[in-house]
């Protein structure tokens, strides 16, 4: 059985966290909530891309707790991602707050244009 690592707060994340590189860890939702704020309060213009990346990391919890395969977290990934570019032209993980939610929540520039 895999160790779950589950990230709570700003002081646990231990090395760079994107959801499709950590089979083992996950956020916890009110992290999630808060970094979202975090990144709204930076000036953050498209709520649309923030729900999407909220919907990203409940898909990756639920794969890291069992309840999803791998093959079916990438199949939602690419489904999200494809509906986010069908709406806006742009994929999500190119919008600023996608960019910014990752950056601050690592506290280093992990993506970037």
């Amino acid at each position: 059985m895999k160790s779950i690592n589950v990230i709570s707060s700003f002081n646990d994340v231990k090395e760079d966290y994107l959801p499709e590189d950590q089979s083992e860890t996950y956020l916890e939702d009110s992290f999630v909530l808060d970094v979202v704020q975090s990144v709204k309060h930076q000036g953050a213009t498209n709520p649309d891309a923030l729900d999407y990346i909220i919907k990203m990391e409940k898909i990756h919890k639920k794969f890291v707790c069992g309840e999803i395969t791998s093959n079916d977290e990438k199949e939602y990934f690419k489904e999200i991602n494809r509906s986010f570019r069908n709406k806006y032209s742009i994929w999500l993980h190119e919008t600023s707050e996608c960019i910014l939610f990752y950056n601050l929540l690592n506290g280093s520039e992990v993506l970037s244009l």
